[in-house]
């Protein structure tokens, strides 16, 4: 008789536990797949097929959320693998057979990562198949199936957390385990657009790696004489890592939610009646709204109050309206006489944040005809986008999918003979048929020269315009207007400069101190002249700076409101206790751009976050010294980089706990 391996016998005794699962597996892909289809066809029936790429493109609806039923096949199949072995203290028993421990562990998770792997695999190739079905492109079903991949790893994830909480039989670990499956679950479960996630695929699959630690450490700490195994003292290393990522991710978090203080709004409009700043000032206790206003502190910049009636008169611009009901509008504002009309038709204001220019370019464009037949304009019926070098236009029907050889030849020749030379390097439109005029979309060129293209009756008209100066475009951003004075914005590292619709020339705004990555403004453009007021998203504490500026940019006048000094105080009161308990913080939000940005981010009060260490590490010798345990020189480094978080789970995870806690499982 032929003698079969005992890893023969560890894949039969798999088989047995997991032949049922492996029919329910593919009801769930079957259930995602309909329900995302419907959903789809729903759309196509009632839109047609411009109307459900328009969609995807524009709304980003999350069709697919069915799909998240891999996080139940994940439980069910940890339930299913781990139960039997754990049911009834039988786990100890599996440590005697001839194997070593780390192959039995091995064996049984390996089988599950195939299986799972294997329905992660499917469902992407499903939801791919579910949108060639209705001829979308490309463009959109590669950021889908990456906001679909973040779910896989969580499936894992969950799998290894489950297969992990059900191993052990402590109830300080399994609370761990379940801190960092929700830490897991809060990072990667949530949807902020189609394949916004991608750029921390690579960090969730460390995760990922992670977790598969946690399962094996969970399983070999109840085998004889752990500590002598490499695999076993590497596995808790990297097990205690992830549970105080997963605690510097939650703890903050949970922190900030109750500590946060009630701080008072400012806002800042330049008068050109008084030509200073008009500073409105909106306290947190107070109703602001129709009837609450009155609660609202209103001053000049030198400290004289005003009434609400006042600031009305103040900003003349503004408030046209009301001053018309009154019978008070001026005959002339700075010398310059304005009717109601151009008062009302003449003023634009716009508030744009790091994150509108820090985000991925738009994947499909749409090119309105700007001369319609009717008064209005219209959507078209394709879409256009840049090839692969970007040097080129492809236009696509959605019809078929496929791209319009005639049209992007023909547009493309169109810029090339206007003088543009590819590959492009930035472009920016304003596809929305709700505008009252369009003016096509700006580009610029491998020479930094700006272009502006537009389809008027089907051909395209181009016209060139200025250089920008060398520097790294950021982003641009296109804003037709009835007053028909500032077409766009070009926002490089450090500059913005305005693009202008009469020629296509380029100005630079003045925005004093301005960083890409750090600088929100708002502009105020009338034909009196420009207001800026900016400011750092990234300082709570910081103020905001005024800045009034004639027609042509020039600077007239400029006025700096700090934070209330009580309201400075108590948030950095609150931020150096965050220092000391917290002196690194695992996120992922970033109020500087769109797309996920997960990174370790220390305190800024970078001092007392070392001073806490430090305290942290010489507790831990005195816990050391005075419970007598030995501890390894990377549980000292633990401490010294994470602090009280990592001093907490060492106590909770290390040190013997008293009788009267045995009783509670721990």
């Amino acid at each position: 008789m032929l003698r079969r391996s005992p890893l023969h016998s560890l894949l039969l005794k798999e088989r047995i536990k997991l032949r049922y699962i492996v029919w329910l597996l593919p009801l769930l892909l079957f259930y995602a797949t309909v329900d995302s289809f419907l959903i789809l066809k729903a759309v196509h029936r009632a839109h047609g097929s411009f109307g459900l790429v328009f969609t995807l493109l524009t709304r980003e609806p999350l069709f697919f959320r069915s799909f998240r039923v891999l996080l139940v096949a994940g439980v069910l199949l940890a339930f299913m693998q781990v139960w039997p072995e754990v049911r009834g203290k039988r786990l100890r028993l599996l440590f005697h057979t001839p194997l070593p421990p780390e192959k039995l562990v091995g064996m049984t998770l390996l089988c599950g990562m195939i299986i799972m792997l294997t329905a992660n695999l499917v469902a992407h190739m499903l939801l791919a198949g579910t949108m060639f079905f209705f001829h979308i492109p490309t463009d959109i079903i590669g950021p889908v199936l990456l906001t679909l991949l973040p779910w896989s790893l969580l499936s894992l994830i969950v799998y290894l957390g489950c297969a992990a909480l059900l191993y052990n039989d402590s109830m300080v670990f399994r609370g761990f385990v379940l801190l960092a499956c929700i830490a897991m679950h809060g990072l990667m479960a949530p949807f902020a657009g189609y394949g916004l996630q991608a750029h921390a695929s690579g960090l969730y699959a460390v995760f990922l790696l992670f977790f598969s630690a946690l399962a094996f450490f969970a399983c070999l700490r109840l085998s004889s004489a752990p500590d002598q195994r490499l695999i076993y003292r590497l596995a808790r290393a990297i097990s205690l890592t992830l549970i105080i990522l997963s605690l510097c991710s939650l703890l903050p978090d949970l922190y900030w939610r109750f500590a946060t203080p009630r701080q008072v709004r400012h806002k800042l409009f330049y008068s050109p009646v008084h030509e200073q700043f008009v500073v409105v000032k909106q306290f947190p206790d107070k109703v602001i709204g129709p009837s609450g206003t009155g609660h609202s502190r209103i001053e000049l910049e030198d400290g004289t109050p005003l009434s609400r009636r006042q600031m009305v008169y103040a900003l003349p611009i503004l408030h046209a309206d009301s001053l018309l009901k009154w019978n008070a509008f001026p005959d002339n504002i700075q010398g310059i006489h304005l009717t109601p009309e151009q008062a009302r038709n003449s003023w634009r204001y716009l508030t744009l944040h790091p994150h509108d220019w820090n985000a991925p370019e738009p994947r499909l464009h749409l090119l309105l005809e700007s001369e319609p037949e009717g008064a209005r304009l219209e959507l078209p019926s394709d879409f256009f986008r840049l090839s692969a070098a970007r040097s080129a236009l492809e236009f696509i029907n959605p019809r078929t999918g496929c791209v319009d050889r005639g049209k992007s030849t023909h547009f493309t020749a169109a810029l090339r003979g206007a003088g543009f030379s590819f590959p492009v390097r930035a472009l920016a439109g304003n596809p929305d048929p709700r505008k009252d005029y369009d003016e096509g979309y700006l580009l610029l060129d491998g020479q930094n020269r700006l272009f502006q293209l537009k389809m008027a009756r089907g051909a395209p008209v181009c016209r060139a315009g200025g250089v920008l100066p060398t520097g790294v475009v950021r982003g641009m951003i296109l804003m037709e207007h009835r007053s028909s004075e500032l077409l766009g914005l070009i926002i490089t590292a450090a500059k913005v400069f305005g693009v202008m619709q009469k020629d296509l020339s380029l100005h630079a705004i003045p925005i004093s101190g301005f960083d890409a990555d750090r600088t929100r403004f708002s502009l105020w453009a009338d034909l009196l002249g420009k207001c800026v007021v900016s400011g750092d998203v990234t300082d709570p504490c910081g103020g905001s700076l005024g800045q009034a500026m004639t027609p042509d940019f020039s600077i007239r006048r400029e006025y700096y409101q700090p934070r209330e000094a009580s309201d400075i105080l108590s948030m950095r009161r609150r931020e150096q206790v965050a220092a000391v308990l917290f002196p690194l913080r695992l996120v992922q939000q970033d109020i500087t751009r769109t797309f996920a940005h997960l990174r370790l981010e220390p305190t800024r009060f970078a001092g007392l976050g070392t001073i806490g260490n430090l305290l942290c590490v010489l507790l831990l010798m005195v816990l050391r010294y005075w419970k007598r345990v030995s501890l390894r020189w990377w549980e000292y480094a633990l401490v010294g980089i994470f602090g009280l978080v990592a001093l907490v789970v060492l106590w909770l995870e290390k040190f013997p706990v008293t009788p009267k806690w045995r009783r509670f499982g721990m």
